[in-house]
Formats: C-alpha cells, structure tokens, sequence
C-alpha cells in the first residue's frame, strides 16, 4: 500500500549543497534494511566522497552485489522484489581509511526514482493557549495536479481544555490532537533551513466537526470524544520518515519546524471518560495515523476498559466532505459501496437544504466516493475495514446537512458482535480508516 519504500529507518538525513536533492549519509560497518512494497527490481545510486569505499547489497539475508568504489557516483542492483508485500533489502557500507563519507542518493524500482517528496510538515511550537507540552500540527500532501503545486493541508489541532463539565457540543476536558480541518492550498514556498511554507488558501473541504469517534450514552448530554471533550493523551509520538519527533518543539529562534517527507506516522492512544465525569474512564482510544501521498490510513482501536456502559450510538468513523463552500462547488455526489465493491446508491444534492436528512443508509455500506456533478476538480474518499472479527456496523448513511453547516457528512456507528449496545470490559474493536481528498484543476 501507499508508499514503496521506506528507506528512512532513523538515518541521518542531509541535502546537497550545490542542488538542494535529498541524500542520506551511511554510517560505516553498519547494516541498514529497507523494504520494497511492490514487485520491481531494486536499484540503489551512491555518491562516495573522499576514499575508496566497500558497498555491499543484500536480498534477504544473501550478499548479492558488492561494488568498490573511488570518489564519484556509482549504482549497485540488490535484485527483484518478487512478491507484494515488506520485501527486504539490506546495505552495508565499509570505509577502507578513516576519510571519506557515502551518501545514499537514490532507491529506483524499475527505474522509478524514490525520493523524500510529496508531504511537507509543519509543526508549530508550544504556546500557554495550548497547555504544557503540545500545538497543532501540519500535513501537506501534495494532490494528483500535474503542476505539482496544490496540496491538501490537513491541521491536526490540539484540542486543549481544563473545565470538567460542559453542555452540548463542548470540548470539555479535553488534551488530545485530532483532524481539524482540510484545505486546498497552493505552496508557492519551502525551506526546510528557515522554516517556512509559503502558500495561498484556495477553499475549505472539511468543517470543524469530528471525524473519529463520538459515542452517546442515552442519559448523557453530550457524546465523548475528540470534538465533544471527555479525551486525554495517554501516550503520542510522532515520526517522520521513520525518525521520532517531538511536537511543540521547534530550533531556537523559530516559531515552527518544516520538513519534506515521503511519509508521516502519528500514533496517539487516549483515555475517554464518561460525559462531565472525568475520574469515570470508559474507554481507550488508540490511533495510529500513517499519512502519505495516497491519503491517510488510520488504525483505530477501541479497548472498552468497563463492563455495562450503555451507548446508543458510537461513531468510530466520520467524515465532514463540504457540497459548497463561500458559493464555490466541492463536492455534490457522494456515491456509496460494499466490502466487493459493488455500488449500493448514488445521490447528487444541488438544491437549498434547510434541515437535515438522511441518504444512502445501508449497513453494507464500507466505502463512500465523492465528486461533483460538474467539474470542480475536488475529489475525495472514505472507508473502513473491520478487522478481526472484532465489532459489527450499526448504521452507515450520510447526513445531508443544512446549507449553514454545508457538507455531506459521512457516519459509520458500530455494536458489539453479538449485537449488544453494551460495553464488556477488555473488548477490543479495531478498524483501518481510509481518508483521500484529491484535486486536479480543470482544464
């Protein structure tokens, strides 16, 4: 899936100083592993500065090349991945004197270059408005244009609040990170040194509501969960390119740190407790968010951790795609499919809407495409797969919302197996979500 490589297990990352590429510098007497994600043959470009140089590559465990170079550039083929799948290479690298270094320029599979492209994150640094530790992140990923200028932003937003008791709709008690938003932007800037992105917002694709989890107890006055409160961080670590960063932190002198990617790891778990009750933990909430240039993937699980919780409704799957936004057309049609693919309805929505309504309900419903009935460029995408067994869908529909809200958002409510509506401690729910906005200007 997503990716073709990840080549970047901790190394240390450097750029040219006469083109600005990206090359990777290679520690001697040290092996280092990486993994094909598709069939191809595998070739890696060196560039040895200072001494003659030992490169040998590895298939499997299997020596299968070895190339002593002189100063300069040089290739080595470590062989064909033959299957789909984590297919692993392996390089090490001898220096003969003291002197001299080796950059890893360039992984191709059949002649495709794989290169840190196509994310730029931004990471903005701690304030008081944002407690102790953390501030909103965010994700640029660059959209399928062929002018390679538009990215979807994706702010992950700190969502930061000490009241232990709120009404309807009130992030109370709140210290967790979730989506917030989505915009379509053209980059016309980066600098990984300044740290700067320089871009213009052309249209918000997402409102501000929840996208991961909101369940209801029926006595309640709110649900739980990022948007609506009651979440606190458990533990977080972010990683970018395989190298472990610290949110909130940023050089000294700057107020955010940037950086071009290939690929972006949040895992985050929390503790979800009962509405206005915050020593009352219902629930742990695991997500692990792996975003690259096809979207972003999100494992998510929840751990019940008390036995006789009623719910009436727990959404572990949402998705707030705009039909319009400040009169401009998004995304109008949504278009709904089963676990094989096949198309259970179709609905395009260009009228006033007043209040809010229902379509496309269907428990067989896994994944949702939307589009326009004339050519925005916007596209999007969101599903989800159960794994394990583990629960079983409640409801999925989508909820045409008025047009002050303005979106048709995407709901999936799940149950226990046995089709119960009540929590069993130690039960574990686990789910791979799908989230993919895409543009392509129109010509």
């Amino acid at each position: 899936y997503a990716e073709k490589f990840n080549a970047s297990l901790g190394y240390k990352t450097e750029a040219c100083q006469h083109c600005d590429a990206w090359r990777m510098k290679i520690t001697p007497n040290q092996r280092y592993d990486f993994a094909a994600f598709c069939k191809g043959e595998v070739k890696c470009s060196f560039e040895v500065i200072g001494t003659a140089t030992e490169i040998t590559g590895y298939n499997g465990k299997s020596a299968v090349g070895e190339v002593k170079s002189a100063a300069g550039k040089s290739d080595i083929t470590l062989g064909s991945a033959l299957e789909e799948g984590a297919y692993k290479f392996g390089l090490e690298v001898k220096n003969d004197t003291a002197s001299g270094s080796v950059y890893l320029t360039g992984i191709t599979l059949d002649g495709e270059l794989h290169r840190k492209d196509g994310l730029i994150i931004e990471i903005t640094k701690t304030d008081s408005a944002h407690g102790y530790k953390y501030n909103d992140f965010f994700v640029y990923v660059k959209t399928s244009d062929p002018s390679g200028k538009y990215y979807i932003r994706y702010q992950f937003k700190h969502e930061y609040n000490t009241s232990t008791t709120g009404d309807a709709n009130t992030a109370n008690n709140n210290n967790m990170f979730r989506i917030f938003a989505a915009d379509l932007v053209e980059v016309t800037s980066v600098s990984t040194t300044e740290h700067t992105v320089g871009y213009t917002k052309i249209a918000s694709l997402l409102n501000g509501g929840e996208v991961a989890v909101a369940i209801k107890e029926p006595s309640a006055v709110d649900f739980i969960g990022g948007y609506h409160g009651e979440e606190q961080i458990k533990s977080l670590s972010l990683a970018v390119d395989g190298v472990n960063y610290t949110l909130g932190y940023t050089p000294t002198g700057y107020n955010r740190r940037v950086f071009i990617a290939s690929y972006i790891e949040l895992n985050q778990v929390t503790e979800v407790n009962r509405c206005n009750t915050p020593a009352d933990k219902i629930f742990e909430h695991g997500q692990v968010y792996r975003i690259t240039t096809n979207g972003i993937k999100c494992n998510r699980t929840i751990k019940w951790l008390v036995s006789g919780f009623n719910y009436s409704a727990a959404y572990i799957n949402m998705f707030t795609f705009m039909r319009k936004r400040d009169g401009m057309p998004i995304c109008d049609t949504v278009e709904t499919f089963d676990i094989n693919g096949n198309s259970l309805g179709k609905e395009t929505i260009t009228q006033a809407v007043d209040s809010q309504y229902a379509i496309l309900s269907n428990t067989k419903t896994v994944s949702a495409v939307y589009s326009n009935s004339t050519d925005s460029g916007y596209s999007a995408r969101i599903g989800y797969e159960i794994l394990n067994d583990s629960c079983a869908p409640d409801s999925v529909y989508i909820a045409v919302r008025k047009d002050t809200i303005g979106d048709n958002k995407w709901y999936a409510s799940f149950k226990s197996t046995d089709g119960s509506k009540v929590s069993k401690q130690n039960e574990l729910w686990e789910m791979d979500v799908l989230y993919h906005i895409d543009y392509v200007k129109p010509q």
